[in-house]
């Protein structure tokens, strides 16, 4: 997205919720999406064309924005479909948020309160009251502008810290050292940042992405981040980071690959409880990180 305006609309605790105004759900899969209310199933086929049924439905909910939001839920093996899906949410205008969902997690809707339940199965679910089985993530505006992001990855059960800055200032040093001579040359130039090498504790700078001015990012595969159980100490390193002193109040922006839901949320609620603002961004597990190398700007 560049960065995303709809990890902007970041979910928390606070705000929004379903006795204020009317939420609409869409469930996306690795096939297509569920559209609640009505638990509408749309294939690709049907997605891709024009005037499809969601496309119909975000036209409705930005007529009466002020009263309605979407709410988009993201499985894992799901991120084509979510880019797709969020294309066509941000371009409809509507306010909207984002939330990951495991794949085993099932929903029912109910038509009287306009909401969507956590389906029962098992003994564990069954002694859920009504209240705790709302699928109802509310979400508020988090302003970037004019603030630091700090970056972490979310990727398998483990947590990154991305210090893009750092390695920007390195890469745009080791470009600047560099002779005239030789950037005016492009064959000479390409040959000479090959043999360059990059890196902190947990990347690599993939220098064939430096000449159109990208930061793009291997991770080492010899370290290792922390889990959900580190992270919840008070001197793990993610909690470390979050804590240092900054007058501009800095945001966390969680790049979590699809097959790290769980240490997300175990990250987010760290953070939020640490008082701090959070957006997110979805990334394949097979995507490598990419900033700009001059603003760092997140790409995609």
């Amino acid at each position: 997205m560049g960065v995303s305006a709809g990890c902007l609309l970041a979910l928390s605790a606070a705000t929004r919720t379903l006795a204020q105004e009317k939420a609409y759900y869409i469930d996306c899969c690795s096939d297509g999406v569920v559209v609640y209310p009505g638990k509408l199933k749309l294939q690709w086929d049907a997605l891709e064309k024009q005037d499809n049924a969601l496309t119909k439905l975000l036209n409705e909910v930005s007529v009466d924005k002020a009263n309605r939001y979407v709410v988009v839920m993201v499985r894992p093996g799901s991120g084509r479909t979510f880019r797709f899906v969020q294309r066509l949410v941000k371009g409809s205008g509507v306010d909207f948020a984002v939330e990951p969902v495991d794949e085993a997690r099932q929903f029912q809707w109910d038509a009287q309160w306009h909401a969507l339940l956590l389906k029962l199965h098992g003994s564990t679910n069954h002694n859920l009251d009504l209240n705790e089985r709302f699928f109802k993530p509310p979400f508020r505006v988090v302003a970037t502008k004019g603030r630091e992001a700090l970056y972490f990855e979310c990727r398998g059960k483990e947590i990154f810290w991305v210090d893009q800055a750092e390695l920007r200032t390195q890469v745009k040093g080791m470009i600047c050292k560099i002779s005239p001579e030789i950037r005016s040359n492009l064959t000479l130039y390409l040959k000479t940042i090959s043999k360059k090498t990059i890196s902190d504790e947990f990347y690599t700078v993939n220098m064939s992405y430096v000449l159109p001015d990208v930061l793009a990012l291997d991770p080492r595969s010899d370290v290792r981040g922390e889990d959900a159980k580190t992270i919840a100490l008070f001197n793990s390193r993610f909690a470390s980071k979050l804590s240092q002193p900054n007058k501009n109040k800095p945001y966390v922006f969680f790049l979590v690959r699809e097959n790290g839901f769980e240490i997300f949320r175990a990250a987010r609620m760290v953070a939020e409880r640490m008082g701090c603002d959070t957006i997110w961004e979805v990334l394949p597990c097979d995507f490598p990180l990419k900033f700009h190398l001059n603003t760092g700007e997140v790409l995609y």
